[in-house]
């Protein structure tokens, strides 16, 4: 028989390893959209053989951003003694800040709210697996 939980009862935050794990998977996904992102966007230009490798850097900068996100939130969490959830959400509007000004900054067009909504959307997807699944009716 499923054990019950009390209602004041908060299930165990995930361990970061296995927060890590998710973050880097997470991290390699937003890559790869960003890459995808960054060739269906350059619509008005061609884009040449010489274009890929700046798109790559650009992507693997936004991924590993992406996976930065946590641990500079876990670091924040430990020197300020914030709760991990609030330096999540410090992070996350820095880091969406920041990818944001650097996008606008550097590119023109679609492509930066392209490149900006990845960006966000990574590290908000990171945010979100934290939030621990709720519970079916039936176990209760």
């Amino acid at each position: 028989m499923p054990k019950k939980r009390r209602q004041d009862e908060r299930p165990e935050a995930p361990s970061l390893a296995y927060r890590l794990g998710n973050q880097f998977t997470i991290s390699l996904a937003i890559v790869l959209t960003d890459f995808g992102l960054s060739l269906m966007s350059r619509g008005e230009v061609e884009t040449t053989w010489a274009d890929i490798p700046v798109m790559v850097i650009h992507s693997l900068l936004i991924g590993v951003a992406v996976f930065l996100w946590l641990l500079a939130a876990v670091w924040l969490a430990r020197k300020t003694g914030m709760k991990e959830g609030v330096a999540e959400g410090v992070m996350v509007l820095i880091f969406g800040l920041l990818g944001a000004g650097v996008e606008y900054g550097l590119i023109r067009g679609i492509e930066r709210w392209a490149h900006t909504a990845a960006l966000l959307i990574g590290v908000l997807a990171g945010w979100a697996m934290r939030i621990p699944p709720p519970e079916s009716r039936k176990s209760k």
